[in-house]
């Protein structure tokens, strides 16, 4: 397979009526959702397939299950849905009532549907039935995540993440560290469990042996985390430059990170490609630059939003891979980088 990233072509553009909240890929269609609460279904090639009010009030989250027409939606209802394509809905029951959902995730293999509640991160099945809840944490769960095994789901969130198993949600690993975490990312081996901090600085877990680091030096909050598919390079945001630090042995210990400077406002997005060296990054003032890590310093093609970039998302479709991107005045653009 060649590295050689081509020249995007643009598939579709469209607007949706407020702010984006949501973006992402099921099974051949996208998901996207915004700030009014409307939630979107497209078709690979621009085809809207659905619009619907799913949450008023707004949309928080949107989560497609793997390889299926299936996907859950959370809002400012204080509601979290199940839905199909073909219309079907179902209303989940939440352990927590007044309680906001901002986390969903299927794990990978589809079977179990989980989001941080409150205090708590819940499991469902994938016919939506409650499973269990974990214990309390310390405050309320940052974000959600599953190893690449499906084996634990992690949570994060004040004084460290927490790897719980599945299902039974007892608690297999407390990863404690004195500040609050942002997000969540799993290396694909799932070696490594990453973690942007509110204190602006990256930490990581060793999961084989429990020892753990940090990255410091960030003038803003790393909200934005991705690994490179060979477990290689960690991508991350906090600044105008797109940081990625080296997990090639031996290690960012020590070792200084590779700086993608072009940027002039601080980078919102980052997300590597499926099975290849690419990763695009997204910026504050909406330039889409795309990078083929490893090759030179300079990207290798660039894209224009509208507004802030505020998600980025890949799909691989048969033949062509898809770059869909979100900017906050509710833009989405679709292009295929084949």
């Amino acid at each position: 397979m060649s590295t050689a990233l081509p020249k995007p072509r643009l598939v579709f553009r469209c607007q949706l009526q407020d702010y984006s909240t949501a973006l992402q890929w099921g099974a051949g269609y996208l998901a996207a959702a915004d700030a009014q609460g409307e939630l979107y279904i497209y078709r690979p090639d621009g085809q809207r397939q659905r619009q619907v009010m799913a949450h008023p009030g707004g949309v928080l989250a949107v989560a497609c299950q793997p390889d299926t027409q299936q996907f859950a939606s959370s809002g400012q209802d204080g509601q979290v849905l199940l839905w199909s394509l073909d219309g079907d809905l179902m209303p989940l029951k939440l352990p927590q009532s007044g309680q906001w959902v901002e986390s969903l995730a299927w794990s990978p293999d589809g079977r179990w549907l989980a989001l941080g509640c409150g205090r708590v991160a819940a499991l469902y099945d994938a016919n939506g039935q409650f499973v269990g809840a974990t214990a309390s944490h310390p405050a309320t769960v940052a974000d959600i995540a599953w190893s690449p095994d499906g084996r634990y789901l992690a949570t994060g969130g004040y004084q460290g993440a927490r790897l719980w198993n599945v299902p039974e949600l007892t608690l297999a690993h407390n990863l404690f560290w004195q500040g609050a975490l942002l997000n969540l990312a799993w290396s694909p081996h799932g070696h490594i469990l990453a973690a942007g901090c509110q204190d602006r600085t990256v930490h990581f877990w060793y999961l084989a042996d429990g020892n753990d680091a940090m990255m410091a030096g960030y003038p803003l909050k790393p909200s934005g985390l991705s690994w490179s598919p060979d477990n290689n390079w960690l991508a991350t945001t906090g600044s105008s430059d797109v940081t990625l630090w080296p997990f090639d042995p031996p290690g960012p210990e020590g070792r200084r990170p590779l700086l993608l400077a072009l940027h002039e406002a601080p980078v919102s997005a980052v997300a590597f490609a499926p099975r290849r060296p690419w990763l695009v990054s997204g910026c504050r003032d909406g330039y889409v630059a795309l990078w083929r890590v490893g090759e030179g310093d300079e990207p290798v093609q660039g894209l224009q939003m509208r507004e802030q970039v505020v998600a980025l998302a890949w799909s691989q479709l048969g033949d062509d891979l898809l770059l869909a991107a979100a900017a906050a005045n509710g833009d989405i653009g679709v292009w295929n980088v084949a």
